[in-house]
C-alpha cells in the first residue's frame, strides 16, 4: 500500500513540476511565441490521474492574449456615390447599380492600433465565377480611384485566382476564389508585422507591405458588379484561423 502511495505521489509530483515549468515558460514567451501557443491551445499532455486536462495555463494564455486582440465589426462606412446602400445598422453593404469599379467603400475610422486587429466579411450575393471584389486595407481615407492594386495606397486581395490583379499587393498562399457564403477576413498583426488575408478561416494571402510601413489603415472595398451584397460580422473566432499553407 505504501509503495502504491509513493508511486502515485511521485507521478503527481512530476505532473505538478511539468505544470509549473509550463506556467513559468509562458511568462518568458515573447509576443510572437505567445500568439503561436494560444493558437495551438492544447495542453492535453498534462493530466492528473483520470481528471480532465488542466486548463489553468490555457486560460492564462487566452486572457493574456485577448488583451492584445481586437475583433471588430465595422459599421460606419463612407460611400463613394448613390450606387451603394448600407443597411442593418451598417452591417450590410449592397451595390445597387452600375457595373464598374469607381471609388472604394471605406471605413470612416481607421483600424485601432491594437497589436492584433481582426475584421471579417461574408459574401451574401455575388456574380458566381466572375470575381468583381477587392477586399483589403488603405493607408489613406482618400485613395485614388483605381488604386486597388497599388501597394503605395492599398493592400487588397482579389476574389479570383490566375488573373494577376493583386500580385503587386499580396503573395497568394492558397486559393482566393470567393463567392456566395464565403467569409473573407483581414488580420493586421503588429506583433509579427504582417497583414494576413483568410478565406473561410484558411490563410489565403500575405500582404507585401507591413503594418509598420502603413501605420494608419482603413478597411477598403471595391465592388464591380451591381447586386453584390456583403455582411459584416463575427463569423470565425480568431483562434480557429488556420495558417497552414
Amino acid at each position: 500500500m505504501q509503495l502504491v502511495k509513493s508511486s502515485l505521489w511521485k507521478s503527481l509530483s512530476c505532473k505538478l513540476v511539468s505544470l509549473f515549468k509550463l506556467c513559468f515558460s509562458v511568462l518568458l514567451l515573447d509576443d510572437c511565441k505567445l500568439a503561436k501557443l494560444y493558437r495551438m491551445h492544447t495542453f492535453e499532455d498534462i493530466t492528473i490521474h483520470n481528471c480532465s486536462p488542466i486548463n489553468f495555463v490555457s486560460g492564462f494564455v487566452q486572457k493574456f492574449h485577448e488583451k492584445k486582440l481586437r475583433t471588430t465589426i465595422i459599421t460606419e462606412w463612407s460611400l463613394p456615390n448613390k450606387n451603394y446602400i448600407v443597411s442593418e445598422k451598417g452591417r450590410k453593404i449592397t451595390k445597387i447599380s452600375g457595373n464598374s469599379w469607381g471609388n472604394p467603400i471605406l471605413s470612416t475610422k481607421p483600424f485601432e492600433t491594437t497589436p492584433i486587429f481582426y475584421f471579417q466579411m461574408k459574401i451574401l450575393h455575388a456574380k458566381v465565377g466572375c470575381g468583381g471584389l477587392f477586399f483589403g486595407v488603405s493607408n489613406t481615407a482618400n485613395p485614388p480611384t483605381f488604386s486597388y492594386s497599388d501597394p503605395n495606397y492599398t493592400i487588397c486581395i482579389y476574389n479570383q485566382d490566375n488573373i494577376g490583379l493583386d500580385v503587386d499587393s499580396v503573395q497568394h498562399k492558397n486559393s482566393c476564389v470567393a463567392s456566395i457564403g464565403d467569409v473573407l477576413a483581414i488580420v493586421v498583426d503588429r506583433i509579427q508585422d504582417s497583414i494576413l488575408f483568410y478565406k473561410n478561416g484558411k490563410l489565403a494571402a500575405v500582404g507585401k507591405r507591413k503594418p509598420s510601413e502603413m501605420p494608419i489603415l482603413y478597411a477598403a472595398l471595391w465592388i464591380f458588379y451591381a447586386d453584390n451584397t456583403f455582411e459584416i460580422g463575427d463569423f470565425i473566432p480568431y483562434v480557429k484561423l488556420d495558417n497552414n499553407v
